[in-house]
């Protein structure tokens, strides 16, 4: 029973938890004016002086991608109701599949810009989701194993990894004429933590008796979901336990650099969130190595009886015994997922710009490749807009807009890599807003033209 637990937990972790695998391409066209864009390139430095990002209102960011299917291509529609349709699987999935969820939360920072150099304090809460499905397994669910007789199937692909963790960063930028270098070096306070390390599952059907056979070797680091006795769940207690006495540090650095080619031209390129974890604080590594066999399920025993809560009770203990995993306690380290970005940025009138923009991020050993085109237009100090469109998670149906609008010292500013996402959810793979309040204060020289 305690595996079959460890296994809802697992998946429980997408429901529970918005997990930075966001691109932010939007985000990128705005560096001039929003600080919240430093944490993508160190490099970038703001037109004002002093840069106050409110206390939990500095900035907010959500995502969420799917690069499997659009829920339009998996469901129909009959009147007022909507019907998945498991059978348009086998056809729209691909080898490997991601799901993500992203969150990151802004705490507080406070930036200052001088003609030479940048410096900038911070804090921030990011939680990143990530679950890698293969096709096979869906196929299998939408035409049964009679039609797989004889053959032996491989999920390996399969696999979670959930990273809720705490950073307080020191930005620092130096001018150097046309070229500008930043570094961020950065304090990691790990809250929970889901890695998938091992996972190598086969399935074989017997032709004769249908009998389900196979082998799985699966290894599973957690940490900050079970307490001392191993028992399960997931609630705010254990949560505020694993947080105590900053038991999970790590650290980790952002490294960036732009460069001025003409008054025009300017290159950037930045690696994020380069760092680990030491994860110590409620932590549980789940194994299991062996072969399995599965018979099928007798539906009286499961339904048919009048005690069949207990028919029920009985067939998840025989999966637990079928699906066998080895629970014990010990330390582990653990990569932040990572972010790397490459633009380009041409001023088109001393107003108006244009940037191209490349990104891979890296989660578990996987590499997920983005690019997007903007075009950002400025209006005096205190408007800018712009306009993107980009390809990420297998889907270049992407047009987001960036939207910065101040009063005073009090700035707002809104971003979007996929607006569509939104509002005609159904057709699209990807969701994702960044939103935040800043207070800028004064006036530095002219900016440089990659910040123009």
């Amino acid at each position: 029973m305690r595996s079959f637990q460890f296994l809802c937990v697992a998946l429980a972790c997408a429901a529970f938890y918005n997990a930075r695998a966001q691109n932010d391409f939007a985000l990128w066209s705005m560096s001039q004016r929003v600080a919240a864009a430093n944490r993508l390139n160190p490099a970038f430095r703001q037109t004002d002086k002093l840069t106050i990002g409110l206390p939990l209102l500095s900035s907010y960011a959500f995502g969420v991608g799917n690069s499997g299917f659009a829920i339009k291509q998996v469901t129909h529609s009959e009147g007022d109701t909507l019907y998945f349709d498991v059978d348009r699987l086998p056809d729209v999935l691909r080898d490997r599949n991601f799901f993500s969820i992203n969150q990151n939360v802004g705490l507080l920072s406070v930036c200052v810009n001088r003609p030479r150099y940048s410096a900038e304090v911070f804090a921030d809460v990011r939680t990143n989701f990530l679950f890698e499905y293969p096709g096979d397994l869906f196929r299998l669910a939408a035409q049964g194993n009679a039609a797989h007789l004889n053959e032996t199937l491989t999920f390996g692909s399969i696999g979670f990894d959930l990273y809720n963790y705490g950073e307080v960063g020191l930005r620092y930028a130096r001018k150097f004429n046309k070229l500008t270098v930043a570094a961020t070096p950065k304090l990691l306070v790990g809250l929970q933590n889901v890695r998938t390390v091992r996972n190598d599952v086969t399935l074989y059907t017997d032709p004769v008796t249908y009998e389900l056979q196979g082998r799985m070797n699966v290894l599973v680091n957690t940490a900050g979901f079970f307490d001392s006795t191993f028992s399960t769940g997931i609630n705010g207690a254990r949560m505020v336990q694993s947080m105590k006495g900053f038991h999970n540090l790590g650290v980790g650095v952002d490294l960036g650099a732009t460069y001025d080619c003409t008054d025009r031209l300017s290159f950037a390129v930045a690696a994020d969130d380069i760092g680990r974890i030491r994860w110590k604080s409620m932590v549980r590594t789940f194994s299991s190595d062996g072969e399995y066999k599965f018979s099928g399920v007798d539906l009286y025993n499961l339904v048919g009886r009048s005690d069949s809560v207990n028919g029920f009770n009985q067939y998840i203990d025989s999966l637990g015994r079928i699906f066998h995993f080895t629970e014990r306690s010990e330390t582990y380290s653990t990569w932040i997922p990572a972010m790397a970005y490459v633009g380009a940025s041409y001023k088109l009138t001393p107003r108006t710009k244009a940037d191209a923009t490349v990104s891979t991020a890296w989660n578990a050993h996987r590499f997920m490749p983005a690019a997007s085109l903007s075009l950002t237009q400025s209006v005096g100090r205190k408007f800018a807009a712009s306009v993107t469109y980009s390809y990420y998670n297998r889907d270049w149906l992407n047009v987001g807009f960036g939207l910065f609008a101040g009063i005073g010292p009090l700035e707002f500013y809104l971003a979007s890599d996929n607006v569509l996402g939104a509002i005609n959810y159904m057709n699209h793979r990807n969701a994702n807003v960044h939103a935040g309040l800043q207070l800028a204060f004064g006036r530095k020289t002219k900016p440089s033209p990659s910040q123009q």
